[in-house]
């Protein structure tokens, strides 16, 4: 089974072709909502996986509200994984979300094993309201 190394939430992945070096543009851990309710700009969650000898990697990523609703699901595609390769980046697009309330979001990454979906991590991201203006 694949291991995730690293997940992150960010605007923009940057892949270099001829080098394969990746650069993470506005990577978030929290964002400022103007008013409530309110929604989430779109995102790319950015992961890294170890790979063990699997063909295909098969992971989704599901957004948690602060109360601990599920609020989206996104599917990656299956990513076919050469015998040669240790590691497997995985970037999943995550449309624009629904935010109620401020708190702290989850972004639940999930990898299918034997046909069922096991949860391997939860990134957070706290949505705050703006400072009062004095």
């Amino acid at each position: 089974m694949s291991k995730l190394v690293w997940a992150i939430p960010c605007f923009r992945p940057i892949v270099d072709v001829g080098s394969n070096l990746v650069t993470y543009v506005d990577v978030l851990d929290s964002l400022t909502c103007p008013a409530f309710p309110g929604q989430g700009p779109f995102l790319v969650m950015a992961t890294l996986w170890q790979c063990e000898g699997e063909s295909e990697l098969d992971i989704r990523v599901v957004l948690y509200s602060p109360e601990g609703n599920q609020i989206l699901k996104v599917d990656a595609d299956n990513a076919e994984i050469p015998a040669q390769i240790r590691r497997a980046r995985v970037h999943v697009g995550m449309p624009p979300f629904p935010i109620q309330i401020p708190g702290r979001y989850e972004f639940g990454i999930q990898v299918r094993e034997k046909g069922k979906w096991k949860e391997v991590t939860r990134v957070p991201l706290d949505v705050e309201a703006p400072p009062p203006v004095t």
